[in-house]
């Protein structure tokens, strides 16, 4: 089958193709990281306990408020901190701070996608498997993200492309090649840190894909080109003196809560209503790795043909077994997949690049539902202001339009053969009606930000956030925009607060009002309710109705 390429002279020399994809990171990452206000409950768990790291500088211990946080080693929460003291030293409050490493690393893990996947193949394959790969929902919704997972895949991107050299050289000269020591050094140490802020899943990754080459090639000998001893001895060095602080401070609870309560409760049970079948991340693949999702199960399974090529080797070996690993595992979470993408990307760049692409009742099958998962999105877009009673814009229809316009254009130039276009246009709209969704739609749903409405009506009567009581509202974002020291109870707890404080605020939520009017009554407590927040709290899928009290 001819497929027409795309010119690559253009840009895909020297260090253009860095810069274009640079560009493109630019433009789907940064914008949106500021006009979302910090979301529940994972992000604003990890952003509030970095600010206290800041506020209190204790750099060791991790607290959100005053319970211990010991569910992820503190790695996160430095560069977190670090963030936020370097570029927005006098509000701690501003959540895209928190959301700039995580930013910052999805960029870095797109140009290193494209340097991994040059070590075996040309330029036009790596630099569609990186536009794939920078394109898709997922990263695009974790770079936006103040949590560990966009980190965690730009250290997974950095020891494989390490590891994957290594492997190509060895592969080629037939012999044994080691790794300097300022290249080994870099490979211990990015394990470290991946242990640093994810725990166990990069060690996990690397031992797989060593373990599968090896024994697929019956050879062993290439992988102590990776320094072991010094590097176990490094790795030790890196990793002991924070877990031994913390083993100390907590008397050894963190990792009973770390590895025993978190991890292994993962394995055995779907935590926080989070259980799957196996073949559910297999599934979730369309809506993942969309705009380009049409590639991925004809490229899979097209893999194994092509598994004499060492890059497509290797990228079987890195995703086959975690992959595995992580259907069995009976918590699922969409983004627990996320390390394996890049090489997914380049498995599903190397079928384009062949003119590749089942046909018959499969491919149809698979492109059918491509487009529907497509056209869902769109009708999404569309359904969010109407459950939201908000106006429809013209942002709104422009978000839906444009990503509709990707589909027709993917299927348009599918079944033209000329896959390259496909990709590079889908991946352009649809691009630009997520950043459309994400900068223009979302900021103003105001229905949304039930905690951001209630802060911002408690600063109009105040110009600050004084002392406050949540009773029935206790979201983790409502500790991140107001205060620390915010208490939270029932409402016969905020009606005691008022009584103590003429200048505290209590938020009260339906549920709570009327054990708070009563009790309020009942003590003599004069009171005044000088706002409402109505609101749907997603985390619980709830609407709410938010009553702000202040004493009179």
């Amino acid at each position: 089958m001819l497929v027409r390429p795309i010119r690559s002279d253009i840009f895909l020399t020297g260090i253009r193709p860095y810069l274009f994809l640079s560009f493109v990171c630019a433009i789907l990452y940064l914008p949106g990281i500021s006009g979302i206000p910090s979301l529940d409950r994972d992000e604003s768990r990890f952003a509030q306990s970095s600010k206290q790291m800041v506020e209190s500088n204790n750099w060791v211990d991790i607290r959100f408020q005053k319970e211990p946080r010991y569910k992820k080693p503190v790695g996160i929460y430095w560069l977190q901190a670090l963030s936020v003291k370097l570029f927005s030293p006098h509000n701690y409050q501003a959540i895209w701070a928190y959301r700039l490493p995580s930013a910052i690393a999805a960029w870095a893990s797109v140009l290193l996608t494209f340097a991994l996947a040059n070590t075996f193949f040309g330029r036009m394959t790596s630099f569609l498997s990186s536009l794939l790969f920078a394109g898709s929902f997922i990263v695009i919704i974790e770079a936006h993200q103040a949590k560990t997972d966009a980190l965690l895949l730009s250290l997974v991107l950095l020891a494989q492309l390490i590891l994957s050299r290594l492997y190509f050289r060895c592969s080629a000269t037939g012999g044994r090649q080691q790794l300097n020591i300022f290249v080994a050094t870099i490979f211990w140490s990015t394990i470290a840190a991946g242990v640093m802020i994810k725990g166990p899943i990069l060690p996990l990754i690397i031992i797989l894909t060593v373990l599968v080459l090896s024994v697929w090639d019956r050879k062993w000998s290439w992988s102590a080109g990776t320094r072991p001893l010094f590097g176990v001895l490094l790795f030790l060095c890196l990793v002991l003196p924070w877990f031994v602080a913390i083993w100390k401070i907590t008397d050894g609870r963190f990792f009973q809560e770390s590895l025993g309560h978190d991890m292994l409760s993962k394995v055995s049970t779907g935590m926080e209503s989070h259980g799957a079948p196996p073949g559910y991340h297999l599934l979730l693949l369309l809506v993942c790795f969309w705009p380009v999702a049409f590639y991925i199960y004809p490229a899979l399974l097209k893999a194994w043909s092509w598994r004499d090529n060492l890059g497509i080797r290797f990228c079987i070996a890195w995703v086959v077994p975690m992959w595995v690993v992580l259907e069995l595992v009976a918590t699922k979470l969409p983004h627990y997949t996320l390390p394996l993408y890049p090489a997914i990307a380049i498995i599903c760049a190397t079928g384009i690049e062949k003119g590749y692409l089942l046909r018959g009742l499969f491919g149809n099958v698979v492109i059918s539902l491509w487009a529907m998962t497509g056209l869902a999105i769109a009708v999404v877009f569309l359904y969010v202001p109407i459950y939201l009673n908000t106006e429809i814009t013209l942002s709104v229809l422009a978000a839906s339009i444009i990503l509709f316009a990707g589909v027709v254009f993917g299927l348009l130039f599918i079944y033209k053969n000329r896959y390259q276009l496909a990709t590079l246009g889908t991946v352009i709209l649809s691009g630009a009606s997520l950043l459309c969704f994400v900068t223009l739609v979302l900021p103003n749903q105001e229905p949304l930000w039930l905690t951001k409405n209630i802060t911002s009506d408690i600063r109009k009567q105040f110009g600050t956030v004084p002392q406050i009581i949540s009773a029935g509202y206790n979201e983790p974002s409502l500790v991140f925009m107001t205060r620390t020291d915010i208490k939270f109870g029932n409402g016969a707890d905020a009606a005691t607060f008022l009584q103590k404080s003429k200048t505290s605020v209590a938020v009260v939520d339906e549920r709570e009002n009327e054990l708070f009017l009563t009790t309020v009554r009942d003590k003599g407590v004069m009171v005044r309710k000088i706002a409402e927040a109505k609101g749907l709290n997603y985390s619980r899928g709830k609407w709410k109705n938010i009553s702000i009290y202040v004493k009179n």
